[in-house]
């Protein structure tokens, strides 16, 4: 069985984009390693798959308290509505570490 790319229709954009060889080759070597976990092919082109990612980690002050999950511990955390506020008016993303975990890293 050869292995060819595919060319697709973008979800969000609705431009024609191609999946190569090896990222075809990539997921379903994914999906084969992990079954339960739903693998399948891009259904976004490459800028858009990159505004998503990007998306994930913008601040939006919306005043509300959000809780985020440490990727470093796996606890939950709270990002309040005033951390958003600073986060935002300094122009950073969204935090991926609980406060203890981002104090130990710095101060490490």
């Amino acid at each position: 069985m050869t292995i060819e790319p595919i060319t697709r229709r973008c979800k969000v954009c609705r431009r024609p984009f191609t999946i190569e060889v090896d990222e075809v080759a990539l997921h379903a070597s994914l999906a084969r390693q992990h079954p339960d976990e739903g693998w399948s092919l891009p259904q976004r082109c490459t800028p858009c798959r990159a505004a998503r990612r990007q998306a994930r980690y913008v601040v939006v002050d919306d005043g509300d308290d959000e809780v985020r999950t440490c990727e470093r511990c796996g606890r939950d955390y709270v990002f309040g509505g005033r951390d958003k506020a600073f986060w935002a008016s300094q122009g950073w993303t969204r935090p991926r570490h609980c406060r203890p975990c981002r104090q130990a890293r710095h101060v490490g």
